[in-house]
């Protein structure tokens, strides 16, 4: 069985493995080219009177990720040599072993069996067959081949429960402290949004139902008040919403922004006498 199965199938994951590898190291690659044009980007955006505080964001945003597929780096190089190079080693000591096992084990079966046949034809036997040193042999030789593939498959499992160790670590290390900076940048993304023609989109808070509104009308989430003079509800605007272009609302069935009314193009559809 470990002749036959285990060891194939071990050296079948050993070449995914190391195609795993390859394939991570394009990806970081592109991912460093990608994001070293994002940060090119942000630079420039920060030398403009407009939009500093975006080309920031997006410089942070560049270096976090960059970090991140350098931790990754690490976690894919430990799974190369504690697991892929480990296995592939294993392999080459697993054939020598087995084959020099296996024949030690069938030159015992051999003397074993000639020497039971020989106490038979003397009829010097009397006891059970089951307990001749032949059989008894054979199944202490059985435990022996279950436990060998027992620690074979432990060694397999106890690597991976490693390589999820370290996926953990990192997700623990990098995850708190990245959701909070993508919470800032998106404050700040959003702090750089104005009124479109006097409007800002929105829900109400009672009815959830959302549109555009009088920008005078919005007011943050954390900002939210009620008129206690009126009863009145004021809506209040939405990250995920604020997100969303007109063009884009309007393919979900919403009401585009208001456009501020223009005299003079009321003055060209004036009705005209025959």
């Amino acid at each position: 069985h470990l002749m036959e199965q285990f060891n194939p199938g071990l050296e079948k994951l050993v070449a995914l493995g190391n195609s795993y590898v390859k394939a991570f190291q394009a990806l970081a690659v592109c991912s460093e080219a990608y994001f070293s044009a994002v940060a090119k980007m942000g630079d420039q955006a920060l030398h403009t009177l407009s939009s500093h505080s975006l080309g920031d964001v997006l410089i942070q945003i560049s270096e976090t990720q960059r970090r991140l597929t350098a931790e990754m780096e690490g976690v894919f190089q430990w799974f190369q040599v504690e697991v892929l190079q480990a296995m592939e080693k294993n392999i080459k000591l697993d054939e020598e072993y087995i084959e020099g096992s296996r024949r030690v084990y069938e030159l015992e079966v051999r003397n074993q069996a000639e020497a039971l046949e020989k106490q038979l034809r003397r009829g010097a036997y009397r006891d059970s067959l089951e307990n001749s040193d032949y059989m008894i042999y054979l199944r202490q030789s059985q435990q022996e081949i279950l436990k060998e593939e027992e620690r074979r498959y432990r060694f397999l499992a106890e690597k991976h429960c490693g390589l999820t160790q370290s996926l953990l670590f990192l997700v623990n290390k990098t995850g708190t402290s990245l959701q909070q900076k993508a919470d800032g940048w998106k404050e700040k993304v959003n702090e750089t949004r104005e009124p479109r023609n006097g409007w800002l989109y929105g829900r109400t808070d009672t009815s959830l139902r959302q549109g555009w509104f009088p920008a005078a009308y919005v007011a943050p989430v954390e900002d939210f008040s009620i008129a206690t003079s009126s009863g009145s509800v004021r809506s209040h605007s939405m990250n995920n919403l604020l997100d969303t272009d007109p063009s884009e609302a309007r393919g979900h069935g919403d009401v585009p922004p208001p456009v501020t009314p223009n005299r003079r193009a009321s003055a060209d559809f004036r009705p005209f006498s025959p």
